[in-house]
């Protein structure tokens, strides 16, 4: 079950509908485990984020001039992790910077089945954080989903963080990967005009 996260990696990374299940029960099939290797620090080439990265995990670099976007991926592709980094236009309030993490979120993942979305959280770190909810159809079974989503502003640059795995495994995974979200740094500084 290799496909459960790329409609919704095309939804977060590329910009900032249910169907009908059969009517007989079944049983959810369980989700190919998300796997963690070894870590080592990953430095983005723009030297705007680092993060702790399993070294098997997928990195896939979208990144334009004035936004940093990666998308970086478990070897069963079950798992992901979304950093975004760009450049504001202004200085933001803790309330402002979470109310732009819904809107994001509600815009690239509103309009899938069961979408719910937790209220911001002030942080330990100093950033504003939130959990959400969806399904994921994939060849005609749904997948319930779980993320969490972190934003903060620091050296005049804005930092988002999103995790997504499947629900099932979400406790049993969620030490190797927090351990991937909590080391997200934004290390640049946004360039002079």
């Amino acid at each position: 079950m290799n496909k459960i996260l790329f409609a919704v990696l095309a939804f977060l990374c590329l910009t900032f509908a249910g169907a009908v299940l059969p009517q007989r029960a079944a049983a959810q099939p369980k989700t190919q485990d998300v796997v963690f290797g070894p870590v080592s620090t990953f430095n983005h080439k723009s030297g705007w984020f680092s993060l702790a990265r399993p070294g098997n995990w997928n990195v896939t670099d979208v990144s334009a001039a004035d936004e940093v976007v990666v998308s970086i991926i478990d070897p069963t592709e079950n798992g992901v992790v979304v950093v975004r980094v760009y450049e504001p236009t202004r200085v933001y309030t803790q309330a402002e910077l979470g109310e732009m993490l819904k809107a994001f979120l509600r815009q690239r993942l509103g309009s899938f089945d069961g979408f719910t979305i937790g209220d911001s959280k002030s942080q330990k770190d100093g950033s504003l954080g939130l959990y959400f909810k969806y399904n994921s159809l994939i060849d005609g079974v749904s997948y319930k989903m779980y993320g969490d989503a972190f934003i903060e502003q620091q050296n005049g640059l804005i930092g988002l963080i999103t995790l997504i795995m499947p629900q099932d495994q979400y406790d049993a995974k969620q030490k190797d990967a927090y351990a991937m979200v909590n080391s997200f740094r934004v290390t640049g500084t946004a360039p002079k005009p």
